[in-house]
């Protein structure tokens, strides 16, 4: 008996050795690879255009008048022969015309990207870049289901990014027209500091460090900046979580506004939207609000002296009715205010209130 026991476990382990080397062999799958690699000499004016999809791009600069560009097919999950059939499916066209460098991902009409992706975590299937140029060069990025990095980039760029994320260092063009320009949708981006950018974002999600100058147009995103000295933006259904700007314009439509301190100029134009600014120094310049279906909410410091004007219907005008000198009209559901909020005999500071059917608080 006690010989059939050790057999019968003799033969346990022998199986279950048979079954963890199978498990191993099946997740050390084969990885096939097709390579490109292109370089260039580049002169002042040069461009650079890169267009890929299924994969991730890297910019890198340098101090050399060189571009190289390298480019990774890469295919795991399936035997050499399809490896090989759908991987010649793919090519990389360059090109050096006009001042302009091109390389842009090209897949032959018989790739199949369901056959490829079809079955999660079947195949792992990617083509990615690693690009280095130089700095002051101008790029073009177009990129779709993937990645891209910027290192440090001070010529003019225009980057495009589609169901994918974008994460910069340093994009240090200043406001030379046209400025550069980031388009984002359905993604994530995160930049460390930016001069003068443009921004055309969707159902995305960007977090600025630090920046000069933004204009941003944005539906169904969230923007966070910590720190700026002017921010214009179009917004609908969006959230900005603000930290310090100087002066901020904005258009709005279904959206939430938090500011921690505006220092200079305020121009709202909302409906439908919330908005609060924690903080206002004294000796702003001016506050101009247009508000329907809103509220709106600004820590005026207590200190400050301007001049009010301000109209209210359905709603109303809160100041620090102990430090004005005004005249106030209420009549039914409107209302009319105007003079002076402050110590101050000589003031400069303008603050001008359109609201109908959203209260405007101008005090902490």
């Amino acid at each position: 008996m006690k010989r059939m026991n050790r057999y019968f476990s003799f033969l346990v382990a022998v199986f279950l050795i048979q079954i963890l080397a199978i498990q191993i062999v099946a997740g050390q799958e084969r990885q096939y690879t097709k390579k490109f690699h292109e370089e260039y000499q580049v002169g002042a004016g040069d461009v650079l255009r890169i267009e890929n999809i299924y994969g991730n791009v890297t910019i890198k600069n340098w101090n050399q008048d060189r571009v190289v560009i390298d480019v990774v097919a890469t295919l795991e999950g399936e035997s050499k022969e399809k490896a090989d059939r759908i991987l010649g499916y793919v090519n990389v066209d360059f090109s050096y015309k006009d001042k302009e460098i091109r390389a842009i991902t090209v897949l032959d009409n018989r790739f199949n990207s369901n056959q490829v992706f079809g079955n999660a975590g079947r195949k792992k299937f990617s083509i990615d870049y690693t690009v280095n140029m130089p700095e002051s060069m101008q790029l073009t990025l177009v990129n779709k289901y993937g990645d891209a990095a910027i290192n440090e980039l001070s010529g003019l760029i225009d980057v495009n990014i589609k169901y994918g994320n974008l994460r910069a260092n340093r994009l240090k063009r200043t406001d030379n027209k046209p400025l550069s320009q980031i388009v984002l949708a359905y993604g994530n981006a995160t930049v460390d500091e930016c001069q003068w950018l443009k921004v055309d974002m969707k159902y995305s999600k960007m977090s600025i460090e630090k920046a000069k100058a933004l204009i941003v147009i944005s539906k169904y995103s969230k923007l966070m900046l910590s720190e700026g000295s002017s921010l214009v933006s179009d917004a609908k259904y969006d959230t900005y979580e603000i930290g310090t700007l100087v002066n901020f314009a904005g258009t709005g439509a279904y959206t939430n506004y938090r500011f921690d301190k505006i220092s200079n100029k305020i121009d709202l134009n909302l409906r439908y939207s919330d908005c609060r600014v924690d903080f206002v120094p004294a000796n702003f310049e001016s506050i101009e609000i247009d508000n329907s279906y809103g509220s709106i909410r600004l820590g005026i410091d207590e200190g400050a002296s301007y001049q009010l004007d301000g109209t209210a219907r359905f709603s109303k005008i809160l100041y620090p009715e102990d430090n004005a000198r005004v005249s106030r009209i209420v009549e039914n559901t409107q209302m009319q205010v105007s003079g002076r909020i402050g110590k101050d005999e000589k003031i400069s500071s303008r603050v001008h209130v359109s609201t109908e059917f959203g209260n405007v608080v101008l005090q902490k």
